[in-house]
């Protein structure tokens, strides 16, 4: 079992620059180095030395080549926190990087649950709050805090529930 409060490893984050930012930071400030996935990887980690970014485009002929390039020498990693819109193609060859690896994948609620897990895999769901008016989208601190923890103890879970914000009014997640 990975504990967080081992001796630091190495992580791997992707897509978390925007609503998982708090735990991105987190993690990088619990591990060694992290590489971090992202659109703007490169101008959100400038100047961070904890962060190994690259510029993800996962329509390049070479995104799978680049990404396994990047964290192979700094296997085995420790902790991988993902948000994958489809995650199952892309666990099919992030597997052997993530086999040692506490993995939480971050789902929203549209979203389509993996065939199978890492075998150190937890998911958080994204739903959405009641409010007095409706509904609401979490907030980036819910999402945060709900990554950190399935990171802290590798368990699954549901944050908010899974009716659709948007069905009764809410409006953009708040930050």
């Amino acid at each position: 079992m990975v504990r967080m409060d081992e001796k630091p490893g190495n992580a791997l984050v992707i897509g978390g620059t925007g609503m998982l930012a708090g735990a991105t930071g987190w993690l990088a400030e619990r591990s060694g180095r992290t590489v971090l996935v992202a659109r703007h990887a490169s101008s959100v980690a400038a100047g961070d030395h904890r962060f190994v970014p690259l510029d993800a485009d996962w329509h390049s002929p070479s995104f799978e080549r680049d990404l396994t390039g990047v964290v192979a020498p700094l296997l085995p990693l420790r902790h991988a926190l993902l948000w994958l819109h489809d995650p199952g193609p892309a666990l099919m060859w992030l597997a052997p990087l993530l086999d040692q690896a506490r993995t939480v994948i971050v789902l929203g609620d549209m979203d389509r649950p993996p065939p199978l897990l890492p075998c150190n895999g937890a998911l958080v769901r994204l739903g959405s709050k009641p409010t007095d008016h409706g509904r609401r989208w979490l907030s980036y601190r819910e999402i945060s805090d709900a990554a950190i923890a399935a990171l802290i103890d590798g368990t699954s879970r549901m944050v908010g529930d899974l009716t659709p914000a948007n069905e009764k009014g809410a409006g953009q997640p708040e930050s």
